[in-house]
């Protein structure tokens, strides 16, 4: 049985608004939070009437810088080199959602919320990227906390642990696009469960 994503062109999909796409990152998966913040989305208005998952690919760990580039087509530098460690280091989870009359990529947005460029322990808008430690993350808030309070300045892997930035969604089409062709090729080669 052929999927959605499967039996219509890419290019409609990336262009419909009513289609969003939700990247669990290496860490959510690490900490079993996908199916948590998963929930938290479709049972969140307005998608608990409105909207559906109609693909879900557990992608093996991206290794290859030229795959990540289809997520992060622009990042640079230390962050980019953060990113490289992170999505290697695990399986990222990519939930395709579909919703009847709704505009899901800008709820999706609204729902992921924003991350400032350096974010403090209050510095993180709303969303599911909060900064409210889920259990066992409480030593490394501390030990940031003590090396802030030192004056040692802190790294972006250091502001990605205390961000917690679990969850990406594409910013545009072409992005969404680039999502949907990692997608294809990881499916084509085995490489998603």
């Amino acid at each position: 049985m052929q999927t959605e994503l499967q039996t219509l062109e890419f290019e409609k999909i990336a262009q419909d608004n009513s289609y969003g796409f939700l990247i669990f990152k290496p860490d959510a998966v690490e900490k079993d939070l996908v199916e948590s913040l998963l929930s938290h989305v479709l049972c969140s208005e307005p998608f608990a009437r409105q909207s559906e998952v109609v693909d879900l690919c557990i992608l093996e760990p991206i290794t290859e810088p030229e795959d990540l580039r289809m997520i992060y087509p622009d990042l640079q530098g230390e962050i980019w080199e953060a990113n490289l460690r992170l999505f290697a280091s695990n399986y990222t989870v990519i939930a395709v959602l579909k919703g009847e009359g709704l505009n899901v990529w800008e709820e999706l947005e609204k729902i992921k919320g924003k991350v400032q460029e350096k974010p403090e322990c209050s510095g993180l808008k709303d969303g599911i990227r909060g900064l409210i430690p889920t259990v066992g993350e409480k030593a490394p808030f501390i030990e940031l906390r003590m090396k802030k309070t030192k004056g040692i300045a802190l790294t972006q892997d250091d502001y990605y642990r205390l961000a917690r930035n679990l969850v990406h969604t594409p910013d545009t089409y072409e992005e969404r696009l680039a999502i949907l062709k990692l997608i294809q090729k990881y499916e084509q080669t085995g490489r998603c469960i």
